[in-house]
């Protein structure tokens, strides 16, 4: 993840990276240090959710379903680079067949 970063930022320049993380739980949530190093920077906009049922107490992010993340915060498709990462058919979700 971290050496995708660094090769998307180098690849897409001045551009604004939208991220939508997600897990299933907060417990399964990875790269906790390097999220938080990424929702600080003002070239990227980053959404972290779970999966409904996955909160605890603490949670004050999305609680929701990566796709319909992805949908609602997704920047306009022109001129526009898509990067999917997940288990085998996340791609199926996320990414509209015509």
């Amino acid at each position: 993840m971290r050496d995708l970063e660094m090769r998307s930022i180098c690849a897409i320049g001045s551009r604004i990276i939208t991220v939508v993380y997600g897990a299933r739980s907060v417990a399964d949530l990875v790269y906790k240090y390097e999220l938080a190093e990424w929702g600080k920077r003002s070239d990227m906009k980053l959404t972290t959710t779970v999966d409904p049922g996955g909160e605890n107490p603490q949670w004050t992010e999305r609680s929701d379903f990566v796709p319909k993340g992805t949908e609602e915060l997704a920047p306009a498709s022109s001129n526009t680079i898509a990067i999917v990462c997940g288990p085998p058919g996340d791609d199926k979700i996320h990414i509209p067949r015509s």
